[in-house]
Order: structure tokens, then sequence, then C-alpha cells
């Protein structure tokens, strides 16, 4: 049996469609990329911009062509959106609500303040910082709240100072805290474990207890090293002093020192034990001032 020739036309049609090719590999969506300062002169070949492009198969890229005489690099920024319903519902709502003045004014008296919104967020990774933003029925951002997401932490590193006398350190107003008085005074480097979560404020005395182990900061670290307990005293505001990242320690600790054995010098030939009382700062107060 012959297929008639229009039969075969209109199938040779339909193949040779946008809709309907078979043979050809998909095409990658290309963008042509062009900048502000460009004009369009003369007779240019017509150039097809692409701004809708459909769901892809999986790892296939998006392809931006650029003339590199006037375009250096191509910064990309993805933003999830909503689909069109979606805000033309969420447009819809906003009208209504503010038409029927069921929500009523805000109070300013935060006791006056009720819970009867509730809206959930689901974290994407296993820390984060997450941000939310209360906004208002004009779209306006209120106010935020910053959330410290994850497991609870407690090993930290702190820059130690010992304290000799009173004179070792001052208090300084910019940062408020206690700071050495030397420019690059001989400070410890300690790993701390601290009982409570490093994240979450202290609500008892006990979580604010660390264990460390502190080697001196140098390029022969275990010329003097130790063990110690410390105590944090970030909101404590003893003597109505405000200390920021701020510790105090007692630890028992080894130190090399010179000596003279038969009348000539050794250096780091003896070891002394001695108690020593100090200070630890976390590790980014510490580093302005530690010279290392």
């Amino acid at each position: 049996m012959r297929t008639p020739k229009f039969a075969m036309l209109l199938i040779a049609g339909i193949c040779s469609t946008p809709f309907g090719t078979l043979a050809d590999e998909p095409k990658l969506p290309e963008i042509l990329l062009w900048d502000a300062n460009a004009t369009n002169e003369g007779d240019p070949k017509p150039q097809a911009l692409k701004t809708r492009i459909y769901p892809l198969p999986k790892n296939t890229p998006i392809v931006v062509k650029f003339d590199m005489r006037c375009v250096k690099t191509v910064k990309f920024t993805e933003t999830a959106r909503s689909s069109v319903l979606d805000e033309d519902l969420a447009a819809l709502i906003k009208k209504l609500a503010k038409a029927a003045g069921d929500v009523g004014p805000c109070p300013t008296d935060l006791a006056q303040r009720r819970l009867d919104g509730v809206v959930q967020y689901v974290p994407k990774f296993e820390r984060s910082t997450i941000k939310a933003t209360a906004v208002d029925q004009d779209a306006k951002e209120l106010g935020g709240e910053t959330i410290y997401y994850g497991p609870e932490e407690h090993l930290h590193l702190s820059i130690d100072l010992p304290v000799t006398n009173r004179d070792t350190l001052k208090y300084d107003d910019a940062s408020h805290s206690l700071v050495p008085k030397e420019d690059k005074p001989q400070v410890y480097l300690s790993i701390n474990y601290r009982v409570g979560d490093l994240l979450d404020k202290p609500k008892t005395i006990m979580v604010r207890a660390e264990i460390k182990v502190a080697v001196l900061a140098s390029r022969k670290p275990l010329d003097s090293y130790g063990v110690g307990i410390g105590a944090r005293l970030d909101d404590l505001h003893p003597f109505s002093l405000e200390l920021k990242g701020l510790s105090i320690f007692a630890g028992y600790f080894r130190t090399k020192e010179d000596t003279i054995a038969d009348g000539v010098p050794v250096t780091n030939g003896a070891t002394k034990n001695s108690w020593r009382f100090g200070v630890s700062y976390d590790l980014g107060t510490g580093l302005k001032w530690a010279g290392f």
C-alpha cells in the first residue's frame, strides 16, 4: 500500500517545525548581552534576545554571549520567584484584607501585641545564620531577628594574657574591655571547651566555665605551655564595667628558662613550674593586638 503524497508532505512538515524536531539535538539557550551604551546604528544582522527559558535537563548550562572588547566578565545572581498565579493571589489577598479592615491598627505598646500569626521556614544547612524580617501591610520592613541554627558548639580558640600585676591591663572605652598596656605583650594561644553553648546567652554561672590547654604564641610554642580553668565574664558587668569577649582563667604552666651549668650559660636549660592567672580574649578581639 502506497502512502498518499499529501500525507508524506504533512509528516515532513511536522518534523521540520520547532514542535516536532526529532533528529536535531536540543540547542542550549543563548542570551546575547550588550552593555548599556550600545547603540543600534547601520544595518546589523538581527539577533534574537532570549529572556524566557523553560526547564532544562539537569546540569544543562545557560549560555551568555558577549563582546570581550566591551564586557570584562559576567556575574550571575539567581533569586527564587513565585508563579504569576501566586503573585496575583497574594496581591488579591492583601487588597481584600486591607479593605476588610480585619487586621486593625498595629499597637505601639509591646504588651498589647498578640502572637496570632504563624509562618514556618525549613533550614537548608546543618549550621546557618537565619535572618527573620518583619514586613508590614505596605511591604515596609519593620525589624528583624538573627537566629543561629545548628547543634551545640563548645570548642573555641582564644588569646590568653597572663596578668603579673595591676599595671598589665587597662580599660579601653572604645572596645568596652580590658586590654594590655604593652603594644606586643607575650600571649598564649589556647583551645577551650566551654560547658555552655558558645552561641547561647549564659543563664547560670556553671555554663560560663571552660577548660583550656594553652601554648606560647611563638615559633617555639612548647617553650611554655599549661592547662587551666576559666569563666566567661560577658553580660556580668563587674564594677559597672562592660567587658565584651573576655574571660578570666587560672592555670598551671611549665616554662623553659635559661640557666648556667658549670659556669656556662645554657639556653632553655631548666624548666619552671608555676601557677598563673590572667584574662582570655575571643580570637577576633585578641588578634587585633596580639602581634603575631
